[in-house]
């Protein structure tokens, strides 16, 4: 088992669960962002959800209804994207861009473009 994640079951299904704590919605929406990059590089993806403050993540293999070794793989991966977050403190460190200031009116695509752009 990875440390700090849960066992659940989910519609009969063994699931990994974690939730994350960040300061804000804007961290962690970039947390998430983070999380999806290395799912998507893996070819492997998660339950993702995140609101102010929070992000619940949740791993297990669709294809066999259960958990396989690359859930606790990615679980491992995801705690490593958090710490490296934490040590850079990013997390703490990213500003949130007044409104005013935004030029794109689809503030989902403008937030998501400036996170691409951070060196994190």
């Amino acid at each position: 088992m990875v440390a700090k994640w849960d066992l659940t079951k989910r519609d009969g299904i063994n699931c990994l669960n974690r939730t994350f704590e960040v300061n804000d919605f804007f961290q962690a929406m970039a947390f998430a962002f983070k999380i999806g990059k290395e799912a998507e590089n893996e070819g492997h993806h998660p339950q993702i959800t995140f609101e102010w403050g929070r992000v619940h993540v949740a791993w297990w293999t669709h294809k066999i209804k259960g958990l396989h070794r690359n859930d606790f793989i990615m679980a491992a991966k995801t705690d490593e994207i958090f710490t490296n977050l934490q040590q850079s403190n990013f997390l703490w460190r990213i500003p949130l861009i007044p409104r005013q200031n935004r030029s794109n009116k689809h503030d989902l695509v403008y937030v998501i473009s400036e996170i691409r752009h951070l060196q994190i």
